[in-house]
């Protein structure tokens, strides 16, 4: 199972600065797949966060592996490249897997506290049985001392 930053089916947002932050260009972003392969149906025309020279895009990969986009303005200036590493999980399914298992070992924790509360229960009852066992052990000697004094009445047979 590969664990990478982003997954495979959603969506990675690319963000690009302009050469000097330039605002109102046109800056398109080409895609490359995992074996390098130029992505059809590009270039993807990037749009601009308010005016601030800033350009925003995304693309969905299909495959894991490493991913690239180049971007540029149309003018060919500003031509910068970024790779993206691309699995079957990423670091927030990591994370809220870590989640999961923390909130099993504490409930782990609680079950095994009533589990112990229990046994300690038990053992208090076993105790108590304990007791009145001996208690009867000395009532059935007390009774074979007293039966062992009886005196044997005449008979005739």
């Amino acid at each position: 199972m590969a664990q990478k930053s982003y997954k495979v089916g959603e969506a990675i947002e690319v963000v690009y600065q302009a050469l000097n932050a330039k605002s109102a260009s046109t800056v398109h972003m080409e895609i490359y797949d995992e074996t390098h392969t130029l992505v059809v149906g590009g270039p993807i025309v990037l749009m601009e966060l308010g005016a601030s020279g800033r350009y925003y895009g995304s693309f969905i990969p299909d495959e894991v592996g490493e991913w690239t986009v180049e971007i540029q303005e149309s003018d060919g200036t500003g031509k910068v490249v970024k790779a993206f590493s691309v699995g079957t999980k990423n670091i927030q399914d990591l994370g809220a897997g870590i989640d999961s298992i923390q909130n099993d070992t504490t409930t782990l924790g609680t079950n095994v506290g009533v589990v112990e509360g229990k046994v300690d229960t038990a053992h208090t009852k076993i105790d108590g049985v304990d007791a009145k066992i001996i208690a009867l052990d000395a009532d059935i000697d007390a009774i074979a001392v007293q039966v062992a004094g009886l005196q044997s009445p005449p008979m005739i047979g």
